[in-house]
């Protein structure tokens, strides 16, 4: 691992640093020319003649330049490593003022995620020893009598590149955790901004449609049949433009989460009606007939009226926009054989190519109206807001459409035990 870890850990590396960013000039600096990087190891250990031969060691090392630097006592270390940042510790088991298991503890509890891996020797100690350095989660564990060059700069090689491993892993995490919380902050200023421009639109839209439509209803006085063909036009301009605004601002609910579902239980006949109710004077007036085949099953679904109803209400719409004049529509109930309920919405328009029939879900997606009449116009959320809702009930909104013959939507509903 040494060398590939190498080149990926190279750039995340540092000298060695006081714990304030400032270069740890008073340290004396062991480098040598013609290896990789430079790593700085703190040993604990209070025989100076193993100290000399560890560094002896570590100076073989093809891999890295190691600036080391020691200290005899527990209390040593802790004093250094509040100072110093450093790649790994070599820690003597015995130390005058305390274990190496001991030390490693009160180490972990000071220095927190900054806590380097640390390596334990020891000249006694056997499997109780060893058994510490596990619990304390030492990076290794090496009996003095059996060290060499090798096995020292094996052992220090894997401790330095997991921490550099987890110290890489440490900024990643720590940047993606900014960046979600600047992506919470930003949606909620998106749904700020939608809510702010909302109320400022939408409070003079309703005053200009009730002045419209007390013009229209000639409460001033008598128009003319082109006024009040005109003014018919205006009245619709202004209902579009409402429902554009509460698409922008359930749009901005879903994005940021808060689109919340107020679930009870509710008859499959009664959505139906109450959604055929809100749309037959629009159908009406075209000539077009809704033809409903109610279930005959008493099934209740669990669900958020308002919004199932919005559900049903939008493909009603469409339907209605995309039939021809004195047309028909059909909207089908039932339960399907794998236990859900189904709502079936189909016109005899003039259908949607099969390459945008897997997309029309998408948001802003907009059908080429040139070579496609369905769904061309408006801001392409209707949909995308519908399928959101039909995600949060666990269903289903899906499309089969044939250009020239109609289309037909079909929603999907778990059905659960009342």
């Amino acid at each position: 691992m040494g060398g590939y870890a190498s080149g990926i850990f190279k750039a995340s590396r540092y000298s060695l640093l006081t714990r304030n960013g400032k270069p740890a000039n008073q340290l004396q600096m062991n480098t040598s020319d013609g290896k990789n990087d430079l790593v700085n190891i703190l040993m604990i250990e209070d025989d100076v003649i193993y100290r000399a031969l560890c560094k002896r060691y570590l100076a073989k090392d093809p891999n890295y330049t190691y600036n080391v630097v020691s200290t005899t006592s527990a209390a040593g270390a802790l004093r250094m490593c509040n100072l110093h940042k450093f790649d790994c510790l070599i820690i003597d088991y015995n130390l005058p003022d305390s274990t190496g298991t001991q030390l490693i503890s009160a180490l972990r509890a000071t220095l927190g995620e900054d806590m380097p891996p640390a390596i334990v020797l020891t000249a006694e100690g056997g499997i109780d020893a060893a058994t510490e350095a596990v619990r304390t989660d030492a990076s290794d564990f090496l009996s003095k009598n059996k060290v060499s060059a090798r096995s020292l700069c094996r052992s220090v090689n894997n401790a330095v590149e997991k921490g550099f491993l987890k110290t890489a892993v440490s900024e990643s995490s720590k940047k993606l955790t900014v960046a979600y919380e600047q992506l919470q902050q930003n949606s909620v200023e998106i749904e700020n901004f939608y809510h702010t421009i909302s109320h400022e639109v939408k409070t003079p839209l309703t005053a200009i449609q009730e002045f419209l439509s007390l013009i229209n209803d000639e409460v001033a006085g008598p128009i003319t049949e082109q006024q009040k063909e005109l003014l018919g036009y205006s009245l619709e301009s202004c209902t579009q433009i409402s429902t554009h605004f509460n698409d922008l601002l359930d749009m901005a609910r879903v994005e940021s989460g808060k689109l919340k579902l107020n679930k009870v239980w509710d008859s499959p006949n009664r959505l139906l009606e109450r959604s055929v109710r809100g749309v037959e004077g629009v159908a009406a007036s075209r000539g077009i007939t809704l033809k409903t085949l109610p279930c005959e099953s008493t099934t209740e679904l669990y669900i958020d009226v308002n919004r199932i109803v919005q559900v049903i209400s939008n493909l009603l719409n469409n339907a209605i926009k995309h039939s021809e004049d004195n047309g028909s529509i059909e909207i089908e109930l039932g339960i399907t054989q794998g236990n859900q309920f189904e709502f079936n919405i189909t016109d005899f328009g003039c259908g949607i190519e099969k390459s945008d029939q897997s997309k029309i879900f998408d948001r802003l997606y907009q059908v080429d109206s040139q070579r496609d009449c369905a769904f061309s116009g408006g801001l392409g959320l209707g949909l995308s807001i519908a399928r959101d809702i039909m995600h949060l009930h666990d269903g289903q909104l899906l499309v089969d459409s044939e250009i020239g013959k109609g289309s037909t939507f079909k929603i999907l509903l778990p059905v659960q035990l009342h």
